[in-house]
Order: structure tokens, then C-alpha cells, then sequence
């Protein structure tokens, strides 16, 4: 007959391999009628916004569009002028990991955004952005965690305690702010903007996350008298979001991602600010540690018992690790620049090497710096860093991104540094053998010995012996006079249950 056993669910949240693909979009427009024409285009960025995400069999689409902004000069106005557009994009994934995953991260960079002057009054744009998409799946890996009441079985049970990534979710947000007034050269008119958002701290209270951060804004602006001028400042935000689906106690690991966003000259009487409306994407990664009792051997001290087993892997998780390092860049002018500003900055891939010294971690970061050169012409330089960092083994993802920059102008000389941040996350595989099914054969134990005596083997338990001769721990101990913490030695006495 079959022994009726008792299972019990683990959950466990587990990711496929990232899909990245690359899409060019290009379009021609026109230069509005209230906008000057163009003489020279001195540089042309991008910030990738994804509105959309569409998830069908075997199949994703990833939408949104890239806000294009191209600085140039005019002959027909004297300084600095701007022209933001939007191009949309749509770009399509096929992938069996795709399907019935319950979650899909959307990760992007821009690769490429460039304009060229057609006519005066016209330009080609061209952008290619590359989107990474990372399906997750909600699964269970089923255990044997006890068995039906029947007094002649003996069960060995083995307490698991397992750190696992228990739910992932994606909350959105809106953010705004504003800056302190600006009493120095107030703005006439913005021409680009950069902002980074950084979560500070999370606590949950019920049902609510309460997530605080800041969001760094930099503008580079054109005051009334032509001169070019940026401004930066750190703003604090605060969000409420909902996180009823994810389990209490749990460790939360957040990233904001910025989306769509909108900065504003705000003007009152006697004050000049920015404001800023940005939308934020939470991305959340709860991980917590989960117990079980999980039944790892039994027998019955009446029936011959058939055991089938077979492997459970469970999907090890663990917080990702961060190693921080700065990708430093020197400036020398031949005079103190009248204006310089970083502009955009971006990192590739992370790469994984083993060397010498051991594994080393590397990434390239772009940096694209607008500055005014002896004769106040505007002037856009591309410059490459390379940033590495030693690690121990990695054994699971690797992703990298840039913080917020910091510069430093001494004379000539400029200074900027771009915090850098690798992020290791773990992959490792838990394999437990688990009871499936047991089969109770009745034997007729008559003839069997009453007493055995027999001397313990190298690497034998307690339970072995007892298993061989359908006893059980207790009887050898009382029969031999053992305590619970005595090892056995000499000749035990194998006792027979009635």
C-alpha cells in the first residue's frame, strides 16, 4: 500500500536571463516658426523615457520614445538656442523566457542620439536606443513535510531555513519639486536639463511603503543677458506607495528609475525657480528567509518501505552586494573657462575578468562636457573613462550604473567625478532530495532474531542501524543505556519492537 504523505509549498520568485535588443528610429522635422533657424549644431542628447510594455505569447513589446535635445547656434539670434523633440520607438522581443513570466523589468540606455542639419529650418534625427527586458516567474518547489498517522513509521526531519527572493513588484510614482529661487542670473530660458533620482531609505508600516530619496536636478539655462549658466540642487521626496501583495517581513531592495519628465521656469513676483515633475518607477525586490520542516528519510518498523525520491533545486537569493568607484576626469583649458558643464553622462556594460590579482570588474563611462572656448563659442567634447574594481567570485548578475556627478573648478583646471555602482547579485541553486512517494510492503518478521548484536561502522548512525532492523533510536538507547549525547562504541545491542 502507499504511505499518504504531507507536502508543503515553498515560494520563491526566480529570473530568466535578460533579453537586450538595440532599435533605430530616425525622423526629419521642422524647426518651429518661433525658433530661430540653425547655423551649427554643437550637441545633440537623449533621455530614454519607456511608457509601455505589452507581454503575449513568446512575444514582448517594449514602447516609448526618446526626447531628443539639440543645441545649436543661429544667425538670426545671439546666443545659445534649443529645440527638444520627441521620437517614439517600439521594439519587439521574442523569446520563449518571455512567456507567462509574472513580472518584466524594462532597463534602458541610449546608444546613439545625433542630429544633422538638412536645411535651416529642418533637421534628421537619429537615435538607437538599447532596451533589456528581465522576466521574473513566481514559482514553488513542493517538499515532503510529514506523513499520515501511522504509529510504525519513523520519520527524519532536516529544519530548512533557505533566503529566497520572495516577490518582486513595480510601483509608479510622481514626483514634484522645486528649487531654491535663483537671485544670480536669473533664467530667460532653459535649454537642457539632467535629473537622477536615489532612494535614501524604505520602512513599511501596514500595508504602505514609506519611500524617501532625492532627486538631483542640474540645468543649463541662458540668462537675459545671452551668458550661458547652470544650476544644480539636491530635493528631498517622500512617496507613499502600496505594497499589500508583498510579504511583511521581508528585506526591500529599491531603485528608481526615472521615466517622463518636465522642468519649468516657475516665475512670481521678485523669484525665479525650477520646477520639476518626474516620473518615478519603483522597482522593488523583497527577499526574505523561509523555514520547513522537510521529511528527508523514513521507514516502518512493520513494512518493508519503498522510497522514490527525487531533486528539488531551489533558487538561492540574497540582497545584491554594491562596489563603489569613481570615474575621475581632468579638464586643462589654456584660461579659466567662462562655462563648462557636463552635459551627459552614460556607462556601458559591466564585464567580468579573471586575472592575477583575481575577479575584476569593468565598465566605459561617456562623458559629454558643454564648455565656452577663447572666443565664448559653445563647444561640445566626448571623453572615456575606464572604471574597474576587484571582487571575489561572481557567481550570479552583474549590472552597473552612474550616480550623480560632482565637479570642481580650480583656474584652468576642471575636475569631474561620476560615482560608479556595481551591482553583484547572487545565483546559487539549493538541491534537496525529496520523498515523493512510499510504498509499505507487510513482511512476516517472525522469524526474525529478538536480539542482534553488532558493532557500529565507520560513518554509521544511530538511525542507519535502527532502519536496517525496523527498530528505532530509543530502543537501542534505553536497550544499551545511552544517553542522547553518548557516542556508541564496542558491541550495541540491537533490540526487535514487538
Amino acid at each position: 500500500m502507499e504511505l499518504g504523505l504531507q507536502f508543503e509549498n515553498i515560494l520563491c520568485w526566480e529570473e530568466s536571463a535578460a533579453v537586450t535588443a538595440t532599435r533605430e528610429e530616425s525622423m526629419e522635422t521642422v524647426i518651429p516658426e518661433y525658433c530661430p533657424a540653425v547655423a551649427r549644431i554643437v550637441e545633440t542628447t537623449g533621455k530614454l523615457c519607456i511608457r509601455e510594455k505589452l507581454v503575449g505569447e513568446e512575444r514582448c513589446t517594449v514602447s516609448g520614445s526618446v526626447k531628443v535635445t539639440v543645441l545649436y547656434t543661429s544667425e538670426e539670434a545671439a546666443g545659445l538656442r534649443s529645440l527638444t523633440l520627441n521620437v517614439p520607438f517600439s521594439c519587439p522581443f521574442e523569446d520563449r523566457t518571455l512567456h507567462k513570466c509574472r513580472t518584466l523589468w524594462v532597463t534602458g540606455r541610449l546608444l546613439l542620439a545625433e542630429a544633422t542639419v538638412v536645411t535651416s529650418r529642418k533637421l534628421y534625427v537619429k537615435v538607437l536606443p538599447e532596451i533589456t527586458v528581465t522576466p521574473y516567474r513566481e514559482g514553488t518547489r513542493r517538499l515532503c513535510c510529514g506523513t499520515e498517522e501511522e504509529p510504525t513509521i519513523r520519520r527524519r526531519c532536516a529544519s530548512l531555513s533557505l533566503p529566497l527572493l520572495c516577490a518582486v513588484a513595480e510601483k509608479e510614482c510622481s514626483v514634484t519639486c522645486q528649487s531654491m529661487p535663483i537671485s544670480d542670473h536669473p533664467p530667460e530660458d532653459l535649454l537642457l536639463y539632467n535629473a537622477v533620482p536615489t532612494v535614501h531609505s524604505s520602512q513599511r508600516v501596514g500595508n504602505k511603503l514609506m519611500v524617501k530619496g532625492e532627486l538631483w536636478l542640474c540645468t543649463v539655462y541662458r540668462s537675459e543677458d545671452r551668458s550661458l549658466h547652470r544650476w544644480e540642487e539636491a530635493m528631498d521626496f517622500s512617496q507613499i506607495v502600496d505594497v499589500a501583495e508583498l510579504p511583511e517581513e521581508a528585506d526591500y531592495v529599491l531603485t528608481a528609475q526615472l521615466g517622463d519628465s518636465d522642468v519649468r521656469i516657475l516665475r512670481s513676483e521678485g523669484s525665479t525657480t525650477f520646477g520639476i515633475t518626474a516620473h518615478l518607477c519603483l522597482c522593488i525586490s523583497a527577499y526574505c528567509r523561509q523555514s520547513a520542516e522537510c521529511v528527508t528519510d523514513l521507514y516502518s518498523t512493520r513494512c518493508a518501505a519503498a522510497l522514490e525520491r527525487r531533486n528539488v533545486s531551489i533558487p538561492v537569493r540574497v540582497p545584491p552586494r554594491s562596489i563603489h568607484e569613481d570615474a575621475a576626469l581632468q579638464l586643462d583649458f589654456d584660461s579659466p573657462p567662462a562655462f563648462v558643464c557636463l552635459t551627459d553622462w552614460d556607462c556601458g556594460n559591466a564585464t567580468v575578468s579573471t586575472e592575477e590579482r583575481g575577479h575584476m570588474l569593468r565598465t566605459t563611462v561617456h562623458m559629454h562636457i558643454l564648455y565656452l572656448d577663447d572666443t565664448d563659442a559653445p563647444v561640445s567634447t566626448t571623453r572615456s573613462v575606464e572604471v574597474s574594481a576587484a571582487t571575489g567570485e561572481v557567481n550570479g548578475f552583474v549590472t552597473v550604473c552612474c550616480g550623480r556627478p560632482t565637479w570642481q573648478c580650480s583656474g584652468s583646471t576642471v575636475r569631474i567625478s561620476i560615482p560608479v555602482i556595481f551591482s553583484i547579485g547572487s545565483k546559487e541553486e539549493e538541491t534537496i532530495s525529496v520523498i515523493s512517494t512510499v510504498e509499505l510492503t507487510e513482511e512476516d518478521r517472525a522469524k526474525s532474531p529478538s536480539l542482534i548484536l553488532r558493532r557500529m561502522a565507520e560513518g554509521e548512525t544511530l538511525w542507519d542501524i535502527a532502519k536496517q532492523y525496523r527498530t528505532d533510536e530509543e530502543a537501542i538507547r534505553n536497550a544499551n543505556h545511552l544517553e542522547e549525547s553518548d557516542i556508541p562504541s564496542g558491541l550495541l545491542l540491537i533490540p526487535k519492537l514487538r
